[in-house]
């Protein structure tokens, strides 16, 4: 299924997100386990920096996700999304998995 970018206002993905209490309180780390991750319906934001979201689709409750990040040059990220209830894994541009938690 692919999904327009407003569609992922639907997704159990979006908000913010974070390996530990201290990530869910960061904004400015330089890694997967001490920056929060923001999941809007157009926009992603994690250690990486600011990216728009793209082409999207849907596998199971995987959403994966063509990034356009900014300190990138606007090049085409790839990003995976698996949330279950408070807690998702997140992969960035073909990184390891991270388990991350719903911010409070």
């Amino acid at each position: 299924m692919v999904l327009s970018p407003a569609r992922a206002a639907e997704d159990d993905t979006r908000g913010r997100w974070g390996a530990s209490e201290a990530a869910c309180s960061s904004w400015s780390g330089s890694t997967a386990s001490d920056t929060a991750l923001m999941v809007t319906s157009y926009a992603v934001v994690w250690y990486d920096g600011f990216c728009r979201i793209g082409r999207m689709y849907k596998t199971g409750k995987a959403v994966h996700m063509e990034a356009h990040c900014w300190s990138q040059g606007d090049r085409a990220t790839p990003v995976t999304l698996e949330a279950s209830g408070n807690r998702m894994k997140a992969s960035w541009n073909r990184g390891p998995a991270t388990m991350l938690k719903r911010c409070s």
